[in-house]
């Protein structure tokens, strides 16, 4: 399955492995995201989000 952008970590925390991620496209629970920076480079499935401390199971961009 080809790769596709769909946003930006502003902020990452390795040992809870939780990010924030400024999104340009939607993600949902159960996707495979890739991580690649300049100290990182992994997969990892989306098992939990949250906006503002509030479960979700789907996030969209809130581009205008």
């Amino acid at each position: 399955m080809q790769e596709k952008e769909i946003g930006t970590i502003t902020h990452y925390y390795g040992h809870l492995s939780v990010g924030i991620v400024e999104l340009q496209d939607a993600l949902k629970i159960g996707d495979t995201v890739h991580i690649k920076g300049h100290t990182a480079d992994f997969t990892e499935v989306v098992e939990s989000m949250q906006i503002e401390h509030a479960n979700v199971t789907e996030a969209k961009c809130s581009c205008s």
